[in-house]
């Protein structure tokens, strides 16, 4: 049901034409729904006490979240939804624990897969990278999986990727080569892979040598055809060769 609803909403609330020029209705979602959409996004099959969800149901917010942000029409409009968005994920890290930590980390992926822009303005309040870098080296599988794959898409900007590679490549060769769950050990080898493209065809900025984004390639390829692990797992390769 939950899945459906947002799913009507994306239909519905945006404008059908940009030269329309009344978007109200994407403006009064935001102000009164926002934080709604955003605790959609932040909930996880594994955190406790958060909203339950589906696989998809977490990708559908982020959709969401991205179509609101495009229908906005001026820079007040987006500075708004960005306070919002702030204030939401400050309100999780700083005043519930490390559950907290966890639903304001898993938010801060929902919206760069979304609204990449208001996502890396949350990546830049205080705390966040290192708590990111801090849960990956938990010995909790939940705290390890909303880390690495927040790490994953915070990877992809090469402002992001310096700051991983600096402090957080080690750790995630570590879980690859040493945690026994699959679900982690494929999300930190797609993170080691967006670190390798980060940059695009600029070779100043590459972060490692050349030939390594080759040998991960084909360690995505391995994983994509071992008909013995889950799909759910296995789709984690495909992003990795993206």
């Amino acid at each position: 049901g939950r899945d459906n609803a947002i799913n009507l909403l994306i239909k519905v609330v945006p404008r059908k034409s940009l030269r329309d020029p009344n978007n109200s209705l994407t403006l009064w979602v935001i102000d009164q729904g926002l934080k709604k959409i955003l605790e959609v996004g932040g909930s996880g099959l594994e955190i406790q006490g958060s909203l339950p969800v589906s696989e998809n149901t977490r990708m559908s917010a982020s959709v969401f979240l991205s179509k609101l942000y495009d229908d906005l029409s001026c820079d007040a409009e987006r500075e708004n939804f960005h306070k919002l968005c702030e204030d939401y994920v400050q309100s999780w890290f700083e005043g519930h624990g490390l559950d907290g930590k966890l639903r304001a980390i898993q938010t801060v992926s929902c919206l760069l897969q979304g609204p990449s822009e208001a996502g890396n303005r949350t990546l830049e309040l205080s705390g966040i990278m290192d708590s990111m870098l801090a849960l990956c080296a938990s010995e909790s599988t939940v705290d390890q999986l909303v880390a690495v794959e927040a790490l994953i898409h915070a990877a992809g900007k090469s402002k992001r990727a310096l700051f991983i590679t600096a402090n957080g490549v080690t750790l995630l060769k570590d879980i690859y080569k040493k945690n026994e769950n699959d679900a982690i050990r494929i999300r930190a080898l797609v993170g080691l892979c967006k670190l390798g493209s980060a940059g695009g065809t600029d070779f100043s900025m590459k972060q490692f040598a050349e030939g390594s984004t080759l040998k991960l390639a084909k360690q995505c390829r391995k994983w994509l055809c071992n008909e013995g692990i889950e799909s759910t797992t296995r789709r984690w390769a495909v992003e990795g060769l993206a």
